[in-house]
Formats: C-alpha cells, structure tokens, sequence
C-alpha cells in the first residue's frame, strides 16, 4: 500500500501557500510481506481447479491436466523469485518474474496485486491499473488490493473510480487508516479542502492516526480552521518535537489569526531546527518586519 511520501512527515512544502500532498510514502507503507509468503507445497498436489473434458475416458490424468500442475509449480518458483527481486529492490527484474508467474497461474492474485504495486512506484500506471484490476476480481474483499487499485485510478486521473474503490475499502475495514487518508489527499489535491477535512475526520474518530492528523491540519489551514490546525499540529509535535515544518505550519496558523508574537516564536524555532531553509526564514523575516510595525 501506498501512502504518502517521507516529505509529509517534515519535508518543505512544494509551495510557500499550499502543501502538495502526494499518495505514496515508502517507509510508512502497511503491506505487509508475509502476504506474498510461499504458498505451502502441498498446494501441488491440488488439482481440483482442473476439470477433466467430457470426452475423456482415461482414468490417467489428461495432458491438459499434467501442465497445469507443471505450470502451477513453475508459477510458484516464479513468484518467489519475483519477490526475493522486490526485497532486493530490483523492479523492473521482479515484476518481469512476477508477470511471468502470473501467466502461468493466472489464479495468483498475489502475483498481479504485487506486479501492479510495483508498476505505480516505477512510473506504469495503466499496466499497474490493468493488473490491480485482475487481481481484485480474484480477490475482491481484500483491503490492500482496493488500496493499491484505488491508487492506480488516482494515477491514471480517474478519481471518480479512486473514490469509489477507497469508500469500499472503508466499509470492509472501517479501524484501518489508509483509505481515509489517500481519499483526502486526493480531494486535498482536488481542492476539495471542506471534503478532505472531513474524510481525515471521519478517519480521526475511528483510528486516530498521525497521518490523518497531519492530513486534516493541512487541510484546515486552507478553509481558515486555523483553531483546529494548531491542535492537530500539537499532536504531531508530541510525537515528532523536533519537525521544523510543524513550527512553520502552526506560525502560520497563528499569524492568521493575528497572534503575531507566537507566530514569531514559531517562526524562529522553525529556523533553530533548519537553518537553511529559505521559506522558514522568509517567513521569520515577515514575523519581524510586521512586529517592528513595517
């Protein structure tokens, strides 16, 4: 899954008016490994998936039959060998392995989810969408599939179909965090600010997580709800004291509402904290001139 990059979590906006949130975030991404763990062997020795034709009088297993035993075994080495690939960070490599498995089982949904996952971080979009979408007909309830299939209509610019595919995320997993959050990055971006305030709320009230709260301080701060911004930034700044942005973000919030000396106070801890950032320092300096009354 998909969230939101390092740069959300204390990296300079692209703007000095509008943080851009953006749908991937590798070190805080909640996929979790295991779910692409060898499937155990005994699953060669399953064959109920593959029905004898009618014509067949045989009691020896039909050729047709014999290759898609052989095929599944292939697919299976395949897809691990896909998988050693990703952990290694070999993309392009591991999805080649992966495509490949898929082919030879085109029942893996396993093996089109993580292809598809790993074509949005390599810049596919439409071959991420293409195999997200087979692997949520195999798999249609699983939560981390809807994540990534979500993400890739976002990718492709179709956010009807994003939305849609995120709202039904949250009705199966209503406590889990992800959704809510890509849904209000997304109608962030959208402009959509009232909206995305209240999916990170929804989000707050059923699992309060950091990524919603910052989500939903950004948010505030462009509605003018610059009371709630501050709160949520403090629940950042508990958890991350030393994050020069949060200063920034909530001296902003206080110059808006005309509180000039701590918006001042936040401007300089800001710039202890990164000295060298021009937007930090930029902004100090007009803490300063409107306090000298200039």
């Amino acid at each position: 899954m998909r969230v939101l990059k390092s740069e959300f979590f204390g990296g300079r906006p692209v703007t000095a008016d509008v943080t851009r949130l953006k749908l991937r975030i590798n070190q805080l991404r909640c996929v979790s490994l295991e779910i692409f763990a060898i499937i155990c062997s005994g699953c060669l020795n399953d064959t109920s998936s593959t029905e004898a034709q009618p014509t067949r009088t045989s009691t020896a297993p039909a050729q047709d039959q014999v290759m898609a035993i052989r095929d599944e075994g292939l697919a299976q080495r395949l897809i691990h060998e896909g998988h050693g690939e990703y952990e290694r960070s070999n993309l392009e490599r591991a999805i080649e392995l992966l495509d490949e498995g898929a082919t030879n089982d085109p029942t893996r949904w396993d093996a089109f989810y993580l292809s598809g996952k790993l074509r949005l971080d390599v810049g596919d979009p439409s071959g991420a969408l293409e195999r997200l979408s087979v692997a949520h007909s195999l798999a249609p309830d699983d939560y981390d599939i809807m994540i990534e299939l979500g993400n890739a209509y976002n990718d492709n610019g179709d956010f009807k179909n994003a939305e849609a595919t995120w709202r039904n995320a949250l009705a199966s997993s209503p406590d889990r965090d992800l959704a809510y959050n890509n849904l209000g990055i997304m109608q962030y971006e959208l402009r959509k600010h009232a909206d995305a305030a209240a999916t990170f709320t929804a989000g707050i009230e059923r699992c309060s997580s950091l990524l919603l709260f910052k989500g939903r301080a950004l948010s505030c701060m462009e509605i003018g709800e610059f009371d709630q911004a501050i709160q949520d930034l403090g629940h950042l700044m508990d958890s991350m004291p030393d994050t020069a942005v949060f200063y920034w973000y909530r001296g902003r919030c206080r110059f808006g509402l005309g509180q000039h000396d701590l918006a001042l106070s936040d401007a300089k801890r800001a710039c202890e904290i990164d000295p060298d950032d021009s937007g930090y320092n930029s902004f100090l300096q007009s803490c300063r001139t409107l306090q000298d009354g200039g």
